[in-house]
């Protein structure tokens, strides 16, 4: 239940000044998240320094595939869900609710397999649009941004939450996109920062696409009561 609703409209800007402000107000939680989720991706880091040096030597060719399986399936099945935890907690911040550092472990309980389709799910979509073209890949990464939140907010399935998605984000997708950009330099910014800067920088961004969404919701559901 939220404990402050929000009237501001989806604005990029609604959405970048409400992220900033949730970002230190509840800075601990979000702190813990975005370390958390930093922590969880170190298995890619050392699976790419193992393999740059194995896999380029011949007698060793053989365990470039194995690296590779490794990889993707920790992506999938163990950061993945990883990630739609920290979705939910940052929504969470973004509506100003009480915080349970335990919903960062949410996508791996009754949510998990949910979870996994939607991220497969998503990927494919994206990935062929591409493969085709690069702009209907953007386009559908953009009108598809808020499937994590969806599946972790509403508990909506696979299907049902690229649905939901597709529908809320009509008319939002520049600002996702223009957010999207926005955050590649942010997190340049945060680079030339040295490491907190980056993580301010990641907290940051989380927040502002969490409370995109919260704004997104709210104004989608005004119009569907209204209609």
């Amino acid at each position: 239940m939220e404990t402050q609703q929000t009237t501001l409209s989806p604005t990029v800007g609604n959405a970048l000044g409400e992220g900033w402000t949730v970002t230190f107000q509840y800075f601990l939680y979000a702190l813990v998240a975005v370390i958390f989720s930093g922590i969880a991706a170190i298995p890619f880091g050392g699976v790419t320094m193992l393999a740059f040096p194995v896999i380029h030597i011949k007698e060793f060719i053989f365990l470039q595939p194995l690296f590779n399986i490794f990889s993707i399936a920790y992506s999938i099945f163990v950061y993945t869900p990883i990630t739609y935890g920290v979705i939910k907690l940052f929504i969470a911040i973004s509506r100003r609710e009480e915080i349970d550092l335990n919903v960062l472990f949410d996508g791996f309980r009754s949510r998990y397999l949910n979870v996994i389709l939607a991220s497969i799910l998503t990927g494919l979509i994206i990935g062929v649009g591409m493969f085709f073209l690069l702009i209907p890949g953007i386009i559908f990464a953009c009108r598809l941004a808020f499937v994590p939140h969806l599946v972790m907010d509403k508990q909506l399935d696979a299907v049902q939450a690229v649905e939901a998605s597709w529908k809320m984000t009509r008319g939002h997708g520049w600002k996702i996109f223009f957010l999207g950009f926005l955050s590649i330099l942010l997190v340049l910014v945060g680079l030339a920062l040295l490491f907190f800067g980056v993580i301010i920088a990641a907290m940051w961004i989380t927040a502002t696409f969490a409370m995109l969404y919260v704004l997104v919701d709210k104004n989608y559901q005004t119009s569907l009561n209204a209609a």
